[in-house]
């Protein structure tokens, strides 16, 4: 599982086909192959196609129009690294197909359509809501079929402690100075360890045995998970499982996920994507 990608990544991978293991095959995969990956070269191609409309971006063509793409990011922007500036994408290190796929996500989300396409959805609506968090400060999300993913030292966790204001903190600062303090940034803040992502849940054990975990827990953020968990997850997960196992068939979210995740209806329109069963048929 690559680590710290953004949800939003995350998301949009999931929608780009019935099953987010599809496309980590296609990511492993990809360059085995002259052809390379036919899903990975849709994916590229729909996004590259929302970023440049009017463009008649193909298949054969995209990594053209991807190379220049990013040029023109990098002008507009020159602190942003150029993720692409030669070369083959099907012969690019993992990550770095990662990174580009994660960039071209912010490009589509800078397009001048987006806020039209968002026009009738309330903002609560586009947030995607954690499943809970554990004392360890890691943050559980779920954003589709069968997996559940754990984010350690999360921004999200409600122990973790925010940066301060900026002003603030110049001000104290100052004091500091005054008072014969070294200028010295706040070890705490500034030494925060990153974000790490990665798969909590992978099968259905894996979920019951995650449940377990909490069973004699006390704290009140674990109990609202295990209760989460208890209620909303365990007793959809066989089913959901059960479906994925019956290709093509599409898997659907627990009701209690959809509430908070009806951003998911918009989110192909805005990525110019389809999402496809196992015959790549439209639906």
């Amino acid at each position: 599982m690559l680590q710290s990608q953004t949800q939003r990544f995350l998301i949009v991978a999931q929608l780009c086909h019935g099953a987010n293991g599809e496309l980590e095959e296609a990511l492993l995969t990809d360059g085995l192959e002259d052809t390379g990956s036919p899903l990975l070269v849709e994916l590229t191609v729909r996004l590259v196609q929302g970023c440049l409309p009017g463009k008649a971006v193909n298949a054969t063509n995209y990594q053209s129009y991807l190379r220049k793409l990013f040029k023109h990011k990098c002008q507009e922007d020159p602190t942003r690294e150029n993720l692409f500036v030669e070369g083959d994408m099907r012969w690019l290190p993992l990550r770095r197909k990662v990174e580009i796929l994660h960039a071209l996500c912010d490009f589509r989300l800078e397009a001048e359509d987006v806020l039209d396409l968002l026009k009738n959805l309330e903002s609560d609506s586009l947030r995607v809501e954690p499943l809970g968090y554990d004392d360890g400060g890691s943050t559980y999300w779920y954003f589709y079929g069968t997996r559940l993913y754990r984010e350690d030292h999360s921004l999200y966790h409600p122990h973790r402690r925010k940066p301060k204001d900026k002003e603030k903190e110049d001000k104290r600062k100052k004091k500091r100075k005054k008072k014969g303090h070294k200028n010295e940034e706040s070890e705490e803040e500034t030494d925060l360890p990153k974000a790490v992502w990665q798969v909590q849940c992978f099968s259905e054990e894996d979920w019951n045995l995650l449940a377990e975990k909490f069973e004699e827990c006390s704290s009140k953020l674990e109990r609202s998970l295990l209760q989460t968990l208890r209620e909303d997850f365990l007793p959809e997960i066989p089913r959901l499982f059960q479906e994925k196992e019956k290709i093509p068939v599409r898997i659907s979210c627990p009701a209690a996920v959809v509430r908070n995740t009806s951003f998911f209806c918009v989110l192909p329109a805005v990525f110019n994507l389809k999402t496809y069963n196992g015959n790549n048929e439209a639906y």
